[in-house]
């Protein structure tokens, strides 16, 4: 909308913006040259039209596949995550005030170790691929998979990260519930010959690599 006024009334600008004008021109209009201005809103409403249905697109897909992003500056430790992130974590976009306010929504056991990864991967300026646990805002515990790169400047020292985060929660309990089907005897709750074979492999190689030796203990429980 582009509103056409009075010269030396600036009131009726301001209520013609307030209205919904995107542009005012006064009264003995240039023809000549509203013509290019208006050739120049078009342009621009189209573009801001684009972006935004863009970034819907990019909402919804990250919705619909669970995938979070983030992005943090280092140098200047600001940190922006997008919407399913923030659904991931349960925290509001509030929330995020930089890289410390993600390790508060990390599980407290698995801190230490995603401050390792991440410290050698910005020292080394390589890509990063691994899982960690998080507190929801309700309590509950998440299990996230994190993949993100770091971009270093010449001197190597790191200056930005970005990454994504995906909620593979439901995943790994069904992966639990099958080993436990798997492993697990029903009557007894204890583990069964499947669960004996794979530990005793394992344990085989082990001591294989370590030159140890290996001991099995045999117990027969009568009348069971």
């Amino acid at each position: 909308v582009i509103s056409i006024v009075p010269a030396n009334h600036p009131e009726l600008i301001k209520k013609s913006y307030a209205q919904g004008a995107v542009d005012c021109v006064v009264q003995q209009v240039n023809w000549l040259e509203l013509i290019p201005r208006l050739q120049h809103l078009h342009q621009a409403a189209n573009t801001s039209r684009q972006l935004a249905e863009s970034q819907k697109r990019l909402a919804d897909v990250q919705r619909i596949a669970g995938l979070g992003y983030w992005d943090w500056d280092i140098v200047e430790d600001k940190i922006y995550v997008s919407d399913e992130l923030c659904r991931i974590f349960g925290r509001p976009k509030e929330h995020w005030k930089g890289i410390e306010s993600m390790f508060r929504s990390i599980h407290p056991r698995d801190q230490d170790r995603v401050q390792r990864i991440l410290q050698d991967h910005n020292t080394k300026g390589k890509p990063y691929d691994f899982e960690f646990r998080v507190i929801h805002s309700d309590d509950s515990v998440r299990v996230v998979h994190a993949q993100g790169e770091v971009t270093s400047m010449g001197d190597a020292n790191p200056v930005w990260a970005a990454g994504t985060v995906e909620d593979i929660s439901e995943a790994r309990q069904r992966d639990a519930t099958i080993r436990k089907l798997a492993y697990i005897d029903s009557l007894t709750g204890l583990h069964n010959r499947a669960a004996f074979c794979e530990q005793l492999n394992e344990g085989l190689l082990l001591a294989k690599e370590q030159g140890s030796k290996l001991a099995v203990i045999s117990l027969d429980v009568d009348n069971f």
